[in-house]
C-alpha cells in the first residue's frame, strides 16, 4: 500500500473509532482529526492540538499512532520547531520503521538544522524501503546541493525525473544546480521542459531570466520576467531581476521604475533603495540618488557591502 493510501486508510480508521464514543465525543474527535490532518486552514498550534488528541488517547498504536505523530511532526515544522519535530518524525519511525514520509520528513528537518549528513541517511533509508520514491531522490538532492556535491545531485535529480517525468520541482532543482556550475546552456533546457510542464512556474520563469541574464542576452531575460510579473503582479524577485537587466541595457529610467514597484511591495528592502540609487546617478538625479542612498543605509548600514 502506498504512503497515501496507507494514511487515508488509517484516518478513516481513526474516524471509525471516534463513532463509537458518543454525540458530544464525535464532534470533538472528528474537529481534533480534521485539525491533525491540517484541514479547516488549522494553524501550526491546531495542527499539534489535534494530533496530541489522539496521541494521548491511548486507542492507536503501530502505523496508525506513527500517522498522528508523524503530522504533529510536519506541525512543529510549519513552526519552524526543528527539534521537537525531529522527536516526533523520530518516534513516528519507532512505532513504524517501514513509514518513508517520516523519514524524507526528519530528512528535511535535519536539512534546516544545516545537518546534511543526517539528512542524506534519512533520504537514503527512504529509498532504500521504496527505490520508486522519486520526492526522496529530489530531496536528497537538494541536501547534496547544499553540501557542493553537485556531481550526487544531479544524479538525484535525474533519477526523480526518470521515475517521473512530470516532477516540476526536480526538474528546477536541476536547473538551478547547473546555473550554480555556470552550465547556463543546460540549465535554460531543464527551465525550458519545467515551463512546457508547468507554464505558471514562477521559478522556472524568474530563474530562466536569471540563467539568460547571465548568458548577457537580456532581452530574453526580460521577456521571462515579464511573464512572472503578468502571472503575479507582486512578484519582487521578477522585478528586482528585471530591472538589472534594464541596467545592464543601459535603460536606467526602466529600471528605476522597477526599483519603484519593488519598494512599494516592500518598503524595507535596502538593496532596491540603494540599486536605485545607483540609477538615478547615472540619469543625473543626484538629489534623489542621495535620498535613496541614505534611505538604503538607515535600513541597514552595510548595504553596500552586500552587492
Amino acid at each position: 500500500m502506498s504512503v497515501k493510501a496507507r494514511f487515508i486508510a488509517s484516518f478513516i480508521a481513526l474516524i471509525a473509532a471516534a463513532l463509537v464514543c458518543g454525540a458530544s465525543a464525535i464532534a470533538q474527535t472528528e474537529q481534533e482529526l480534521r485539525w491533525c490532518q491540517g484541514a479547516d486552514g488549522a494553524t501550526p498550534d491546531q495542527q499539534i492540538a489535534g494530533c496530541t488528541a489522539f496521541v494521548r488517547s491511548g486507542k492507536y498504536k503501530g502505523p496508525a499512532l506513527a500517522i498522528a505523530v508523524n503530522l504533529r511532526g510536519y506541525a512543529y515544522t510549519r513552526k519552524m520547531d526543528f527539534d521537537r519535530a525531529i522527536a516526533d518524525y523520530s518516534e513516528a519511525i519507532r512505532l513504524d520503521p517501514g513509514y518513508v514520509n517520516a523519514f524524507n520528513n526528519r530528512g528535511s528537518a535535519y536539512d534546516n538544522k544545516k545537518q546534511y549528513d543526517r539528512a542524506i541517511a534519512d533520504y537514503t533509508k527512504a529509498i532504500q524501503i521504496n527505490a520508486k520514491n522519486f520526492f526522496s531522490y529530489e530531496a536528497r538532492g537538494v541536501a547534496y546541493v547544499h553540501m557542493k556535491d553537485f556531481a550526487r545531485a544531479i544524479a538525484d535529480f535525474d533519477q526523480a525525473i526518470g521515475l517521473n517525468p512530470k516532477f516540476v520541482l526536480a526538474v528546477v532543482d536541476r536547473a538551478d544546480t547547473y546555473v550554480i556550475m555556470k552550465d547556463y546552456d543546460r540549465a535554460i533546457a531543464d527551465y525550458d521542459q519545467a515551463i512546457r510542464l508547468d507554464p505558471k512556474s514562477m521559478r522556472g520563469l524568474v530563474n530562466r531570466g536569471n540563467a539568460y541574464n547571465e548568458k548577457k542576452d537580456y532581452d530574453r531575460a526580460i521577456v521571462d520576467y515579464n511573464e512572472a510579473i503578468r502571472l503575479d503582479p507582486n512578484q519582487p524577485a521578477a522585478f528586482f531581476n528585471r530591472a538589472f537587466a534594464y541596467r545592464s541595457k543601459g535603460d536606467d529610467a526602466r529600471a528605476i521604475a522597477d526599483f519603484d514597484q519593488l519598494i512599494k511591495l516592500n518598503p524595507n528592502s535596502a538593496e532596491a533603495f540603494y540599486n536605485r540609487s545607483l540609477a538615478k546617478q547615472k540619469t543625473g538625479d543626484n538629489a534623489g540618488a542621495e535620498a535613496d542612498m541614505a534611505a538604503a543605509k538607515k535600513i541597514n548600514p552595510n548595504v553596500a557591502d552586500t552587492k
